[in-house]
This record gives structure tokens, sequence and C-alpha cells, in this order.
């Protein structure tokens, strides 16, 4: 994969999963590990793992009791 094709992403694209509720309850998360182009500093970047295009990877937040299930795809070679 070429690099200058990869999204462009830096720490201000922090974002929250948000679940979809089953009809039993469970919250579903979708998951996606992917290669970015991180800028971890003004005009400075990397490639990185992230997980939905996020370095680091999403906040998943549930409360104890809660059904969850994670679909996970891996888009890393």
């Amino acid at each position: 994969t070429d690099p200058s094709t990869l999204p462009l992403r830096n720490v201000s694209d922090q974002n929250s999963l948000v679940p979809t509720i089953s009809s039993d309850g469970t919250k579903q998360f979708e998951l996606t590990a992917e290669a970015v182009r991180w800028e971890y500093q003004k005009g400075k970047t990397i490639i990185a793992w992230g997980f939905n295009g996020q370095v680091p990877g999403p906040e998943i937040r549930v409360t104890e009791g809660d059904k969850v299930r994670i679909n996970f795809t891996n888009k890393l070679s």
C-alpha cells in the first residue's frame, strides 16, 4: 500500500465508539484495525496501526453488567 493514500489522522480525530443495541439488549461495537498516517506533531507523520482510523483507538464505554459484542475486522497485512 502506498503510504500517501492512507488517511491522515491526528489527535483531534478521537471519538468514542457508539454501539448499536440488539433486540436482546447486547451493545454491539464495530472495531477495525488498519494502517493510517498519524500526524503526531504539526507537519510530522508516521504510519501507525490504528483502530477505526484512530491512534490510540476509540474509547468503548459500557456499564458493569452490560452484554457486549465486538465485531472485529483486521485490515492489517
